[in-house]
């Protein structure tokens, strides 16, 4: 048969089989997965391994196939997380095993079992958190990543193809020496216009800018996967990690281990946008970082320092665009005002009676929230109702946790009026907060769960609610905001 045909055939009966485990049933996917995951780590494993250490390969695949069921049972049944660390078993035993091997200067292959479980498993079983969502399955997402990785791969092929020989300028000729600039730039382009079209066709939820970045991400995360596996392929002198697709090679051909490293980080951007008020701060801490690496690169001739300062400024960009970070969440029972969610993901460092003297003038059950340099610092709604009160006050900047800090700090005051009764709220500013942004406006309509503002690298929470609500948490608990149920009112 015609190699082009076959490759045709091959091809399209693999993309039915994505197509109906990826849109059909969760155990379809499951399945589908399971297959896939098998497939490559055995491909993986044979390149790598050869035909040794038979016994610590089938316990790694058994570790990996163990880790999908348990995430799938804890997205798809509620299943306690806690459970997923029975994966771990197999590998111990792959440990203790490798003790046991008589020639000890081939110890190193051991950590190949492992590096497998990093690129392909450990990537594939969390894909089950993209499909799930409220133990609803739903494929239409990972389908739309896949859509985007054969897009850039489709047009790089093309626009290398018809362009590379009159732009034939290489992207790292040494390890492969077919891909050219002009290929990476078609892949691009076709990855960004088929994000754009999911966007408008397929998740019009999403907006444009976090499309095009998302396809940007994928693109560049499927062309460094290529040239790692053609590094490998190289290293291990192999064309094809397998023949499980006629014509076109082994799955590990057909799947960008980067790219599917990249999925369940790409989904996690998917569902986050940042805080509206924050693109400056984002902004300048990208432009101080690209100043400084640049002036670095150019006047500092030891690569050591480049590559430290580097990667310093690259993770402090990072850092800021993360911290800025709004996600979405899911407030319970949004048609219930009684409920009193958390303003701000946290610890819980008070509860208690305590005299409002600000504004409702009386005894309430106070609960605070002091928040991490780690935790999300956007601040939601923990009520729907009607604005009645909003007031800034400048103040000092001590710790948060600290009892005078409500006072003394900088700190703005919120009152809503629910309907069955007004919940005060203090967004605190601590010792390395100094920019407080809300969201109140006198006389508005808020809606429980939805964003209400930011406190930027800082610090407590405070509710103040009537003294019959019922409380829902204690000291020591840590919550999450527009989530965990704080209280009940009367």
């Amino acid at each position: 048969m015609n190699n082009t045909v076959l490759r045709t055939i091959s091809g399209t009966g693999f993309i039915i089989l994505m197509l109906a485990g990826l849109l059909v049933n969760k155990f379809l996917y499951a399945g589908l997965v399971l297959f896939i995951m098998v497939v490559m780590m055995h491909e993986f494993y044979t390149i790598t391994m050869r035909d040794r250490y038979k016994f610590s390969r089938i316990l790694a695949m058994l570790a990996s196939v163990t880790l999908f069921v348990l995430i799938f049972l804890v997205c798809a049944y509620d299943l306690p997380a806690r459970y997923v660390s029975i994966a771990i078993l197999p590998l111990m035993v792959v440990m203790v095993n490798s003790l046991y091997v008589k020639d000890k200067t081939d110890f190193g292959k051991f950590s190949d079992i492992y590096t497998g479980l990093l690129y392909i498993a450990i990537p594939l079983a969390l894909s089950n958190l993209v499909v799930f969502f409220d133990q609803k399955f739903n494929g239409i997402v990972l389908l739309c990543f896949f859509i985007i990785i054969w897009s850039s791969d489709i047009g790089g092929f093309v626009f290398g193809c018809s362009l590379g020989k009159k732009f034939d300028k290489k992207l790292f000729p040494a390890i492969s020496p077919k891909k050219t600039w002009v290929g990476f730039w078609g892949g691009m382009f076709c990855s960004v216009l088929s994000a754009i079209v999911i966007k408008l066709v397929m998740i019009p939820q999403i907006t444009l800018g976090h499309a095009v970045i998302l396809a940007i991400i994928m693109d560049v995360a499927g062309v460094y996967g290529d040239l790692f596996e053609s590094q490998w392929k190289r290293y291990y002198d192999v064309k094809d990690s397998g023949t499980i697709i006629p014509g076109h090679g082994g799955m590990l051909d057909r799947l960008s281990l980067f790219d599917i490293f990249f999925i369940p980080l790409e989904n996690k951007y998917h569902k986050m946008k940042l805080d509206k008020n924050s693109y400056g701060t984002i902004a300048c801490a990208w432009l101080v970082s690209a100043g400084v690496i640049f002036l670095v690169r150019h006047y500092i001739h030891v690569k050591a320092i480049v590559y430290l300062v580097t990667a310093l400024f690259g993770l402090y960009a990072l850092f800021v665009t993360w911290f800025h970070r709004v996600p979405v969440r899911h407030t319970p029972e949004a048609d219930n005002n009684k409920i009193v969610t958390s303003g701000a993901d946290g610890r819980v460092v008070i509860v208690r009676k305590a005299y409002e003297k600000e504004y409702l003038k009386r005894e309430c059950m106070q609960v605070s929230v002091y928040m991490d340099f780690f935790n999300v610092h956007a601040n939601f709604w923990p009520v729907s109702g009607n604005v009645t009160y909003y007031k800034y006050h400048p103040g000092r900047y001590l710790l948060a946790f600290l009892p005078k800090a409500a006072e003394e700090n900088e700190h703005a005051s919120t009152v809503i009026d629910t309907g069955h009764g007004e919940v005060f709220f203090k967004q605190i500013a601590g010792t390395f907060a100094r920019m407080i942004v809300c969201y109140s406006t006198e006389g508005s309509v808020e809606e429980r769960g939805t964003q209400c503002g930011i406190i930027k690298f800082g610090s407590r929470f405070d509710m103040y609610l009537p003294l019959d609500a019922d409380i829902k948490v204690k000291v020591g608990e840590e919550i999450k905001a527009a989530e965990t149920v704080v209280a009940v009112l009367k």
